[in-house]
């Protein structure tokens, strides 16, 4: 970050120009150039982690993996075995947990994850069918199973956070509802 006290074309991003002497204002806009800084910091930082666990080979779009949960969960979490991300006892401590309590979070998405069986990557598998799924009597367009490392547990939180604010905002939801593939479904996903 520059902040200067000349008007001058520097040629770069996060450039501040202040007074002379400091005024309240010209602190409170050094202030909010900083958290600007930090924010997409932080956007660069989720985006990179949630494009090594959203992997294009585990985004299916429009496959008929049943029409329950325990089929949708075994469907993804075979792909997931396939890729080496995780291991059978994977899928049934998620199929337990399931049986605990339902992952259906909001009437277009259901996250189902594992109660304490570490996978030996993380991962996040996609299911996004334009035909509702019935997930324990709520109807879902999309499933993500995910499989996170405990030490990817930091990192995975911001990226969390982003999917369950994305779905929670229906504009958005119903953007990602008319994605067509991976790449428009992580497009939207990470659109601010």
């Amino acid at each position: 970050m520059i902040i200067s006290t000349t008007p001058f074309a520097f040629g770069r991003k996060n450039v501040v120009f202040v007074n002379p002497i400091l005024s309240r204002k010209d602190i409170n806009t050094i202030r909010n150039e900083i958290n600007h800084i930090h924010h997409l910091r932080l956007c660069m930082e989720i985006i990179t982690f949630l494009l090594t666990i959203f992997r294009e080979q585990l985004y299916f779009r429009n496959v008929d993996a049943g029409n329950s949960p325990e089929a949708v969960i075994r469907f993804l979490s075979t792909k997931a075995v396939q890729l080496g991300c995780c291991d059978e006892s994977f899928t049934e401590d998620v199929l337990a947990k399931e049986q605990i309590s339902s992952t259906a979070f909001t009437d277009q998405c259901a996250i189902p994850h594992s109660m304490a069986e570490p996978p030996r990557s993380s991962f996040i598998a996609v299911l996004h069918n334009d035909v509702p799924i019935n997930w324990n009597g709520r109807y879902v367009n999309f499933v993500l199973l995910i499989g996170i490392r405990e030490q990817d547990m930091p990192r995975f939180r911001n990226v969390f956070d982003l999917v369950i604010d994305t779905f929670s905002n229906v504009e958005k939801t119903l953007r990602l509802l008319k994605t067509s593939d991976w790449q428009d479904f992580i497009q939207i996903l990470t659109a601010e």
